[in-house]
């Protein structure tokens, strides 16, 4: 009803994420993001600490970019609205890997590469939506690490074709209805373009 995205478009590019990052968040969250940068003295609540793996595996990216489109009420947490869709989804994928250890990543690699969840990660969705503790708790240890993995490379899961030709051709409607034809034109492209593709 409220046309809210709970996943992104596509791939997000853990890249932008990083730079978006840098530009945006670490003055606050430091430049590792362990809640330390100079801009966080004082601030009542601290900034967040992505390396606190116990939160941040109840987090799912969603409500990452969530926190980043709408900020935080009652701290110094503003919104970053401003900033479009795709850039906030990397941002919410690059804080949502900041802390997660080598080894858990490269492990999700190896057992990804093998078929493990294959499954569960046929889309962007589970991706976006889910947090680790929820992955652990439905499909398993194995299962986590890949979402750690895929979180981290998130281009690893391409969305289904025609789910992703639909989506770009309603957001083109939609374009097209608010007067914004350039963007109605290009969503609509990368739809034809990709069901061009399956053909």
């Amino acid at each position: 009803a409220y046309r809210l995205a709970l996943t992104p478009a596509r791939p997000p590019q853990i890249a932008v994420g990083r730079a978006l990052y840098a530009t945006h968040c670490a003055t606050c969250h430091g430049d590792e993001g362990r809640g330390d940068g100079p801009g966080a003295v004082g601030l009542a609540p601290a900034p967040s600490d992505f390396h606190d793996l116990d939160r941040m595996a109840r987090r799912s990216a969603y409500g990452l970019y969530s926190t980043i489109t709408l900020g935080v009420d009652g701290t110094a947490m503003g919104p970053y609205g401003h900033l479009g869709d795709d850039e906030r989804w990397a941002l919410a994928f690059f804080v949502a890997s900041m802390g997660t250890p080598e080894t858990r990543v490269e492990d999700g690699a190896r057992l990804w590469s093998r078929g493990e969840a294959h499954g569960l990660f046929t889309s962007l969705g589970p991706l976006a939506t889910l947090s680790r503790v929820d992955v652990a708790g439905e499909r398993g240890e194995p299962a986590a690490r890949v979402f750690d993995y895929l979180r981290t490379f998130p281009e690893a899961v391409r969305p289904a074709p025609l789910a992703f030709a639909r989506h770009q051709l309603a957001a083109a409607l939609d374009a097209y209805r608010k007067g914004d034809r350039a963007a109605a034109r290009s969503a609509a492209l990368a739809g034809y373009l990709e069901g061009f593709e399956l053909a």
